[in-house]
């Protein structure tokens, strides 16, 4: 068994807390085993014998919690020694180090997921030694231990979060080590070219120096990589946080009906009556795998019926003017108001979508589109009937257009997160600096310098150049027991 990289134990719940089932709550670290020992029971509770400390891992046993400091059950007596007040009953599974999630000893208590059993055991665990974990520990010891890199690590705080199929298997292809595969085919051809030039430093009459064109064809390979990797960060914003998407328009264009159809239930209340929608309602909805974070408005409008409808107005342009995305819809059936104007007018200078309503009221809707375009301003228009659904597949092949111009992608399963986007930007600005020093036959020393930071960059990406400041922030937006 390899000794641990923490001298401390730690215990946390890994599952939501609520009545349910199951609950797990896992133990980590050098007495994890000798807690566990203090607090299961067989079935006819007794204790183990032999302790865990002698058996092998990968033990799936079947017993009790049993609090090992409180008086027994009076009906436990004909236990004699082995009487023992009974907290749960339990499955209890135990992973020797290195073989576990952390690669430490780790012991899960399977419980029924009742909040006072499963508090009750977490406490026992802390009364017999663990400490309470901090958020995101148990990965991070899998990290530090060896586990996983840091990318890998992220991933598992992406599948626990993933919101779709497609963001789930990405999640997946990056807990894999996809990305991290990726990440060093780029950076291993770097560190090839910077070990030639170094080599050419160091022994110039045995090594030739890389010729400056050749050097900057190299790297410009390099970068392409780099260029199509970064591609993805759109892709990966989409997946793990969903694009904000305001749905903007006056009063009764049916903005409300819009956001039940694109949801396929009714969330909103719809009625013929203006500012029935008072507030901003926002809800996740999935098309084709991307997610979006829909928020349906109230009315803009300027002769507000009270003070409730003016603050849900003044929330409706802080929506329109911040969202990443806006769907500003218009009554086809109806000519254009000045609010309707107001609203195309404000849209139109960020990535908007005019949804052309109410088509199944309007005698011919191509006429309709090509008399609206001079108002449009260049956004595109989509016409669709909300309460018919028609026309949601041409809106939601528009809004992935708009998105991300097209359908969603990735590069091999892969999709970077903000961190990995701002390290390959770095690592970008350090290669094109090598690449005009190269072009202007300065001495190798520099470009090394340039090349260096570039393989430091990328580095940050898996985990092997970051402090431990970084890492702890890192770790900090996991939840407690992961």
């Amino acid at each position: 068994m390899q000794p641990s990289p923490f001298d401390d134990t730690i215990a946390a719940i890994a599952t939501p807390v609520g009545s349910g089932g199951v609950a797990v709550i896992r133990l980590s670290g050098p007495l994890a085993l000798a807690i566990a020992d203090r607090l299961f029971r067989k079935p006819d509770l007794d204790t183990l014998d032999p302790p865990l400390a002698s058996r092998p891992g990968k033990q799936f046993l079947y017993g009790w919690i049993v609090d090992p400091d409180a008086s027994p059950e009076p009906s436990a007596a004909r236990h004699g020694s082995r009487g023992a007040r009974r907290v749960d009953e339990v499955v209890m599974l135990v992973f020797r180090a290195p073989h576990s999630y952390t690669t430490e000893d780790v012991v899960e208590f399977q419980v029924h997921a009742s909040i006072a059993g499963v508090q009750k055991t977490l406490m026992l665990c802390l009364a017999q030694g663990a400490r309470l974990a901090a958020p995101g520990e148990f990965t991070k010891r899998a990290f530090l231990g060896g586990r996983l890199d840091l990318a890998q690590a992220e991933a598992v705080g992406d599948v626990t979060s993933a919101r779709t199929e497609i963001s789930l298997q990405a999640a997946i292809s990056q807990l894999e080590g996809n990305l991290s595969d990726i990440t060093r085919r780029i950076r291993d051809p770097i560190k090839h070219v910077l070990g030639q030039m170094e080599a050419s430093i160091d022994f110039p009459d045995e090594i030739d120096e890389i010729p400056p064109g050749e050097l900057s064809r190299q790297i410009g390979r390099v970068r392409g990589d780099l260029r199509n990797l970064l591609a993805t960060a759109a892709h990966g914003k989409l997946l793990r946080e969903g694009i904000s998407l305001a749905i903007v328009g006056r009063p009764n264009v049916g903005k409300s009906l819009l956001l039940n159809a694109l949801l396929r239930w009714d969330r909103a209340i719809v009625t013929d009556i203006p500012g029935t929608t008072r507030d901003v309602i926002e809800e996740t909805l999935a098309i084709r795998g991307a997610c979006f974070r829909v928020i349906d408005t109230a009315g803009i409008r300027g002769d507000a019926a009270d003070q409730v409808e003016v603050l849900g107005i003044s929330r409706s342009r802080q929506a329109l003017a911040s969202a990443d995305l806006r769907l500003v819809v218009l009554d086809g059936s109806r000519p254009l108001t000045p609010e309707d104007r107001e609203v195309l007018e404000a849209a139109a200078k960020q990535p908007s979508l005019i949804v052309m309503n109410k088509v199944d009221m309007v005698a011919d809707p191509h006429a309709a589109i090509a008399a609206l375009r001079p108002d449009a301003h260049g956004m595109p228009i989509v016409a669709i009937s909300a309460k018919f659904a028609t026309g949601l597949a041409d809106l939601e092949q528009a809004l992935l257009e708009l998105a991300l111009g097209g359908e969603v992608s990735t590069v091999a399963g892969v999709a970077i997160n903000a961190r990995h986007e701002a390290a390959l930007r770095a690592a970008e600005a350090s290669l094109e600096k090598a690449m005009e020093t190269a072009a202007q036959a300065m001495p190798l020393d520099f470009v090394a310098i340039d090349l260096r930071a570039a393989i430091a960059a990328l580095g940050t990406i898996t985990g092997e150049d970051l402090t431990e400041e970084v890492i702890d922030h890192i770790f900090a937006n996991f939840c407690v027991g992961k």
